[in-house]
């Protein structure tokens, strides 16, 4: 079943704004758009769920998997994925390639490589990548010390100064357009919302989660859709994270 919570959410942000997969970025209409996407940190059966509500209310959106959580390569991981594909969903990578090279010391290059043929070669359209906030990203004072994006020459964290390298590792030394990809954190945007770590929270402009400036702004979701009606009056380009959450989804 889908609560209200989520069920409300979604038909505001149909009401308000034109909802889009993340690989439709580059045709936006005159209207505000919405470009909505989920990672799929943990539970591909609720993602899954997610996506047939989305589609019984006529919303395509992007589900962007994790190459490391458990339940990939199952036996039904595929065929889930296909799944939704088949809806009109996107999927996504979800990057923690920097994570997994710090944690085995891999290749990053043959690691990402690795797991995009995987994708591709049972018929997973791959056209974006976005980063995962691995628990390992944070130093001992729980402040962010690298982002997954590193590893991509055309991405650096707009609220810190660029590193070239983390614990030996040679960041943006790939380049994003080398494997038709884009970035969510990198793509256009007025704002960006989500519900990470179990808190709303937004920020206009540039900026992620992991940016010092990003505070939590809404802790009751009542708040959340009188935001987004007023946000919406002025054409603008809003990035909404919604993680199939098991205490808003359930299968």
């Amino acid at each position: 079943m889908i609560t209200w919570q989520m069920l409300d959410f979604l038909q505001e942000l149909k009401e308000c704004f034109d909802i889009k997969r993340l690989m439709d970025y580059k045709n936006p209409e005159s209207k505000s758009i919405c470009l909505l996407r989920h990672d799929v940190d943990s539970d591909i059966n609720r993602a899954l769920r997610m996506g047939q509500i989305e589609y019984s209310l006529g919303i395509q959106s992007t589900y962007f998997v994790l190459h490391d959580a458990k339940y990939y390569r199952d036996k039904d991981f595929i065929k889930n994925c296909l799944k939704l594909q088949n809806m009109g969903h996107e999927i996504g990578f979800h990057n923690n390639i920097l994570t997994l090279a710090i944690k085995t010391g891999c290749k990053v290059k043959d690691a990402l490589e690795k797991e995009l043929s995987y994708l591709k070669k049972n018929n997973i359209n791959i056209f974006g990548s976005a980063a995962h906030g691995d628990p390992k990203c944070r130093g001992a004072k729980g402040k962010y010390t690298y982002t997954n994006y590193e590893i991509f020459e055309e991405c650096s964290p707009p609220y810190r100064k660029r590193q070239e390298t983390f614990r030996g590792i040679k960041l943006h030394n790939l380049k994003l357009s080398d494997y038709e990809l884009y970035e969510a954190y990198f793509l256009p945007r007025d704002f960006y919302i989500t519900d990470c770590r179990g808190t709303w929270r937004y920020i206009k402009g540039k900026g992620d989660e992991w940016d010092p400036k990003f505070r939590p702004h809404s802790p009751k979701f009542k708040d959340i859709l009188p935001f987004l009606r007023k946000i919406s009056e002025d054409n603008i380009i809003l990035q909404a994270l919604l993680h199939p959450n098991p205490k808003l989804i359930k299968v």
